[in-house]
């Protein structure tokens, strides 16, 4: 049984929660907090496989943070059961998710089209803050992620990540010069402490807004 309700993340005082009956994976306090948690977990209720990793397919897209749209429209949920899927051969590191305790492992998938600027903010270097040349392009086309210790990803948490790199993170000031005005080198906001305490707000606000999935944020993630 589950240690603790996976929408309003409550742990029991007497008595175990009760697991969803079709996959077994999750499980909740109440029927009011299944309800509220179907539309995230549908998508993933299937019987448990370990060798089925669930990841995110990004859709083309462009303008998200300047134009203020959900990242979430753009994800689609992407299920790998390939254990030679390319994905792992040549997939690349997310350096920042990583400093902050989520490593994730993007793909660019071959023979798609189009602009991916929540991709690109995925893939910034924790050094500079820049994608690497190759990400820097236009037609970057849908990427698929997965996290590297291959624990369901879900929309919620990959959204929280994205506007940590992007919308957050971008608001810093790079050049030494202006970083001596402020809290120090930009390097250092890199750690799972920050990053615990805007995914905390940012789950909150999404909560207070009404959009299910974001009830309460587990430090790992999970």
């Amino acid at each position: 049984m589950s240690t603790y309700c996976n929408n309003c993340r409550a742990k029991p005082s007497c008595t175990r929660y009760k697991k969803c009956s079709n996959c077994k994976t999750v499980s909740y306090c109440t029927e009011r907090c299944q309800a509220d948690h179907w539309p995230v977990h549908q998508p993933l209720c299937k019987p448990y496989d370990p060798n089925v990793v669930w990841g995110i397919r990004i859709l083309s897209n462009n303008g998200v943070t300047k134009l203020k749209k959900l990242p979430m429209n753009f994800f689609q949920h992407e299920m790998i059961s390939d254990p030679d899927h390319p994905i792992y051969r040549e997939g690349e590191q997310c350096p920042v998710t990583e400093r902050c305790g989520i490593p994730l492992i993007i793909y660019k998938v071959p023979n798609s089209t189009g602009p991916n600027e929540i991709s690109v903010k995925l893939r910034i270097e924790a050094s500079n803050g820049y994608a690497p040349p190759a990400w820097q392009v236009w037609d970057l086309g849908e990427c698929i992620v997965v996290r590297e210790d291959r624990k369901p990803l879900t929309k919620e948490l990959l959204e929280a990540l994205f506007s940590f790199n992007g919308p957050y993170l971008m608001t810093y000031p790079f050049d030494e010069a202006a970083q001596e005005e402020v809290w120090g080198p930009w390097q250092h906001l890199l750690n799972p402490t920050v990053w615990q305490i805007f995914a905390l707000k940012h789950y909150d606000e999404q909560y207070q807004a009404g959009r299910p999935g974001f009830g309460c944020f587990l430090p790992g993630g999970i």
